[in-house]
């Protein structure tokens, strides 16, 4: 299964089961890894503009949505007090040839559709749902909408939104998108308050890195050290979280012209050398509390998933810390 359908039907399935009044959790305007879900400016639409993956559209104004779900809080095909709203799924991908993924999804082929100059691939499934694939340099994007209720088709209203959603697409030829950001770094290049030492190219598509980024430096941060226990008894191993606002220029990211930084979630480091890390803070199963640290030896992985990235280091001291954790 392609790896972000994958992540977009867990998030379903975790939405489905809410009472309806929780669908106020799924926002009519957000902000996420450089892209913004927003109210156009006529009013009449939303749109939806990502880009770190290179893509924008427009969807109805009453809907709402976030980076991978799109819904109707209007419909509702469940009984109170399930939610089960029209829907419809956002699935792109980074890929230097077409992935066509929605061979392994199982999907059949119904025809094709140009719309706007653009040829998608008409999709159905067995258990009723349809959808719309096409790709462009390097920019997968399937849309899928969901069945409503127990009727095994989607909504008349989902598939309105669809029509809306494909007559409105296009792709971004922006600079900031995620592949040709990293396609533009070089060794001996600063990024934040580190130097670039080497860039290890991934493969990218399905369930593949777009790169790996090895960092020159030290890095001193103030903010949460935390550790999670895991279902499986064990845990997540020591992590920083950042929380001071002078973090932001010091770890290295790139660039995104849609960011507002009062919404940037905090950046994470997982500790490469969690040996090390256990003799300064203990051995727990839970463990959170404010630190300096100083890292170095720092590793950022790319996804095709958005600028943003997984960020480890290794834990070089502690030079403030609080003696237990709150």
């Amino acid at each position: 299964m392609h790896m972000h359908k994958a992540f977009a039907l867990t998030v379903l399935a975790g939405f489905l089961l809410h009472p309806s009044g929780a669908s106020g959790q799924v926002p009519r305007e957000s902000t996420f890894d450089c892209g913004r879900i927003s109210l156009s400016p006529s009013g009449k639409s939303i749109t939806y503009y990502d880009l770190g993956r290179g893509f924008r559209f427009e969807f109805p104004a009453d809907w709402v949505g976030n980076r991978v779900i799109l819904s109707d809080p209007a419909d509702n095909a469940c009984t109170s007090p399930f939610h089960c709203p029209s829907q419809i799924l956002v699935n792109p991908l980074l890929a230097a040839s077409d992935p066509r993924f929605y061979v392994s999804e199982g999907a059949m082929v119904t025809g094709t559709e140009a719309v706007n100059g653009l040829q998608w691939t008409a999709l159905s499934w067995p258990n009723g749902r349809r959808g719309y694939y096409t790709y462009r340099d390097g920019v997968a994007i399937e849309f899928i909408a969901m069945p409503f209720g127990k009727s095994r088709a989607p909504s008349s209203t989902a598939l309105a939104a669809m029509t809306q959603i494909l007559s409105s697409f296009s792709f971004l030829d922006d600079a900031a998108r995620l592949d040709r950001q990293i396609a533009s770094l070089r060794t001996g290049q600063k990024l934040g308050s580190l130097t670039i030492e080497r860039i290890v190219p991934g493969k990218g598509g399905f369930g593949g890195d777009m790169a790996k980024v090895e960092f020159s430096g030290r890095l001193k941060l103030t903010g949460t050290v935390g550790l999670e226990s895991t279902m499986g008894g064990g845990t997540s191993g020591y992590f920083f979280v950042e929380s001071h606002r002078g973090n932001a220029a010091a770890i290295p990211q790139l660039s995104c012209p849609v960011e507002d930084v009062e919404n940037i979630l905090p950046r994470r480091v997982t500790f490469s050398n969690q040996e090390f890390a256990q003799q300064q803070f203990g051995k727990h199963n839970w463990y959170d509390a404010e630190a300096t640290v100083v890292v170095e030896k720092v590793v950022e992985t790319f996804s095709s998933g958005g600028v943003g990235a997984s960020v480890s280091a290794r834990l070089v001291g502690v030079p403030e810390k609080n003696k237990t954790p709150p």
